[in-house]
C-alpha cells in the first residue's frame, strides 16, 4: 500500500482510503501538535495488543491533509528483549504480521495461505518436561494477542458509532463506503493472528472472535442504512451460553475437586460453556493440575497466564476477557465452593 501512495501530494482518507492500510506504528509519522490537541487524540491505555492501531485510524479519520514523505527517517530495532515482538521469532511474528499488512488475505476451507507451527492437539503428560514447557510458553504468548481484538472494535466505535448512511450526501456515501470496505478488509487480513496460534483450539477461537467483530459492525452499518454486503468467508458462528473465568494462585489442594465439580455440574445441563483458567504465578503444583486438565478437556478449557510482572486477580481476569465468547460471563474464585448445577439452571 505504501508504494502505491504518491509522494509530496496532499490527500486525506476520503480521497485516498488506501492510507488506512499502511503500517499503523506512530514512529513512521510526524504529527502537528495543534492537530492532536484540537481533536484530543490519545493512545488507548488499557492492556491491549497493538494499541497504535486505534490511534492510527483516529488520526487518519480526523486529518484534513496528509502527505507522504518518501525518504528513510529511522531504523526500527526488532526482536529486542522487552518488545512485544521479542516473544516471537522473526519468521513467525514479523514476517507474518508485516507480510500480511500489504495484501488483503482471503482464506477458504482447504487452502493453506501460510505455514504454521500450530499443533493439532494439546500436548500430553508423556512429553519431555522441557518440550511441554516450551509448548505452553508459546501457547501463553500467542494467546495474549487477544488484546488485538479490542482494538478492532474500538476502531469500529470511532468510525461507525451513531452512523446514519441515508442522511449523507452522495459524495459522503462513496467515501464512507470506501472506508467501510477498507475496515472489513483489515478484519479479514487479520486472520494471520489466528494462524499464529499454537493450537487448533486457539486458532478456531480467534477466527470466531474476528467473525463476531465483523458481524457486529456489519449489523451496525445495515441499521444505519448501508446496504452493501461486506461479510466474508469466516466459518459459521458457534453460540456459547456461558464463559467462566477462574484465576488461580497456589490452590493445588483445592483445584482438582473444584474442576471436576465444575465440569460435572455444567455438563449435566444443556449449556454450551467454556472455561478460562488464568494462573497468576503458582509455585505449588497448580500448573501441573491445570495442564493435565487442559489436555483432557481441550474442546472448551483454556489455560492462560496473567504474567507475573503485574500479578493480581484483576489482571488475571482481564487476560481472559478479550477471548470470551459466552452470552454470559461468571468470574469464580478458585478457593471457593459453588453449586454449578444451580448456576447452569
Amino acid at each position: 500500500h505504501w508504494d502505491k501512495i504518491p509522494p509530496n501530494v496532499h490527500f486525506n482518507v476520503l480521497t485516498n482510503p488506501r492510507i488506512l492500510r499502511v503500517s499503523p506504528v506512530p514512529w513512521r509519522k510526524l504529527y502537528r501538535r495543534d492537530f492532536i490537541e484540537a481533536f484530543d487524540l490519545r493512545f488507548p491505555e488499557a492492556d491491549v495488543f497493538y494499541e497504535d492501531n486505534t490511534f492510527h485510524w483516529l488520526v487518519l479519520g480526523h486529518a484534513a491533509l496528509i502527505s507522504k514523505v518518501d525518504r528513510v527517517l529511522f531504523h526500527h530495532r526488532r526482536n529486542r528483549k522487552g518488545q512485544t515482538s521479542a516473544s516471537y521469532s522473526k519468521r513467525d511474528f514479523v514476517g507474518r504480521a508485516e507480510g500480511r499488512s500489504n495484501v488483503a488475505v482471503e482464506l477458504r476451507p482447504g487452502e493453506d495461505n501460510a505455514s504454521t507451527d500450530s499443533d493439532d492437539t494439546a500436548p500430553n503428560s508423556k512429553l519431555d518436561p522441557k518440550e511441554e514447557d516450551h509448548y505452553w510458553q508459546d501457547y501463553y504468548k500467542s494467546s495474549r494477542m487477544g488484546g488485538y481484538l479490542p482494538n478492532i472494535h474500538n476502531i469500529g466505535m470511532a468510525i461507525f458509532s451513531g452512523f446514519h448512511y441515508r442522511s449523507r450526501s452522495p459524495c459522503e456515501k462513496v467515501a464512507v463506503g470506501d472506508v467501510a470496505k477498507m475496515y472489513f478488509n483489515w478484519i479479514r487480513s487479520s486472520v494471520w493472528i489466528a494462524k499464529l496460534q499454537k493450537s487448533s483450539q486457539m486458532t478456531e477461537k480467534f477466527q470466531r472472535l474476528l467473525q463476531r467483530t465483523e458481524r457486529y459492525w456489519h449489523g451496525e452499518l445495515l441499521a444505519g442504512g448501508f446496504d452493501e454486503p461486506l461479510l466474508s468467508w469466516f466459518p459459521s458462528e458457534e453460540k456459547i451460553d456461558l464463559s467462566l473465568v477462574l484465576p488461580t494462585k497456589d490452590v493445588v489442594d483445592l483445584l482438582p475437586a473444584l474442576l471436576m465439580d465444575m465440569y460435572d455440574g455444567l455438563t449435566r445441563s444443556r449449556l454450551k460453556f467454556e472455561v478460562f483458567a488464568v494462573d497468576d504465578g503458582s509455585t505449588d503444583g497448580t500448573i501441573r493440575v491445570l495442564r493435565d486438565f487442559a489436555n483432557a478437556h481441550s474442546s472448551n478449557f483454556y489455560l492462560l497466564e496473567s504474567g507475573q510482572e503485574k500479578p493480581g486477580a484483576g489482571r488475571a481476569r482481564n487476560t481472559a476477557i478479550p477471548l470470551i465468547e459466552g452470552e454470559y460471563v461468571y468470574f469464580a474464585d478458585a478457593d471457593d465452593t459453588f453449586d454449578f448445577a444451580a448456576l447452569a439452571g
